[in-house]
């Protein structure tokens, strides 16, 4: 099968960032984030028409005609289209270095705060690729809503979001599965957007020198840094997303297809490969099977290749991409 076209106009956050600042200021900060966070390196970004989101027009239904004879009338009628919100979530955190001991610390003060401000920006990268995958505005309603909960389910009738759910292992058992992910990211597919309006990735705001309170309510000079990130995901076409459930490590076979097989499937129940930038996304250790399935069954469709500036798998064209994102061994059996 040949390797499916590939869109090359998918605009990430740090494109995104440096459009508005040329000089890099804030792509200095998304730069970091983005090759700790492949969600954020990879993933389309755009910026919503909403204060708080980004509002969806989707097609549910075209006008298809009527065959009519001579001197005969048609009945009128109309696309019926959809109208939805998707929200963005506000993730934020404040940093206070004492001020004594950033002056104390090894290359100064300057230095210090730095490399204390790091940490919170892995941090803060690190929450949002779990989030992506994983959180619900249902049982954490400021947060956004992620990809689990959306495609949750799986079934056989096409037309649904649980149509794109596809297990793995028929006889998976237990809290211990895995997913791996097909995404064709792009515009009308699946985006990162922000706010109106707002700055793209995590803004940094330098509050300077100011009193601290302890945990007895005593005073002392702090250095504070505050951080904040409002972005979320966006399926304007839930097609154009696939989720391989049910990856049981207790049924895994080192000799068997079955991931490479359910992938095989997932390429089919997009809608179209070409229209965006196809990725899977899977954590370490299902890389690892996929890796190991390619040396018996799946020897002609994964190969390794060098891809966005990473020596990656790739399943028939398609690029496989670890995130730590994806919980290993930990998640729920997927039924019906």
């Amino acid at each position: 099968m040949a390797a499916p076209a590939q869109a090359t106009n998918i605009v990430t956050m740090l494109d995104l960032a440096k459009e508005k600042d040329p000089q890099g200021a804030a792509a200095t900060i998304i730069d970091p984030i983005s090759k700790r966070s492949p969600v954020m390196q990879l993933m389309h970004a755009k910026e919503g028409n909403l204060d708080t989101g980004h509002e969806v027009t989707s097609l549910l239904g075209l006008p298809s005609g009527q065959w009519i004879g001579y001197n005969e009338g048609v009945d009128p009628h109309k696309a019926v289209v959809e109208n939805f919100v998707e929200a963005c979530g506000r993730l934020c955190d404040l940093s206070q270095i004492d001020a004594s001991l950033a002056k104390r610390a090894p290359g100064g003060a300057a230095a210090w705060r730095v490399a204390q401000d790091d940490r919170f920006l892995k941090g803060m990268g690190a929450e949002h690729e779990r989030a992506f995958w994983y959180e619900s505005t249902l049982r954490t309603p400021k947060a956004i809503h992620g990809l689990t909960t959306r495609f949750g389910k799986y079934s056989t009738s096409p037309g649904t979001p649980a149509y794109q759910v596809i297990p793995c292992h028929s006889s998976a058992n237990g809290d211990n599965q895995n997913s791996l992910w097909l995404i064709v990211t792009g515009e009308g597919n699946l985006s990162l957007i922000h706010p109106k309006g707002s700055d793209v990735g995590i803004d940094t705001t330098d509050l300077g020198l100011s009193l601290a309170t302890d945990a007895n309510g005593r005073r002392f000079p702090a250095w504070n840094t505050w951080f904040e990130l409002m972005t979320g995901p966006c399926i304007e076409n839930y097609r154009q997303v696939v989720r391989i459930c049910n990856i049981d490590p207790d049924v895994f076979s080192s000799t068997g297809d079955a991931i490479t097989s359910a992938m095989a499937k997932a390429v089919h129940r997009v809608q179209a490969l070409s229209d965006g930038r196809a990725m899977f996304f899977g954590n370490r250790q299902v890389l690892e099977w996929i890796d190991i399935e390619s040396n018996y069954k799946a020897r002609n469709t994964v190969t390794i290749k060098e891809w966005s500036g990473m020596e990656v798998l790739v399943f028939r064209g398609i690029p496989i991409v670890m995130t730590d994102g994806l919980v290993t061994n930990a998640e729920a059996i997927v039924t019906t």
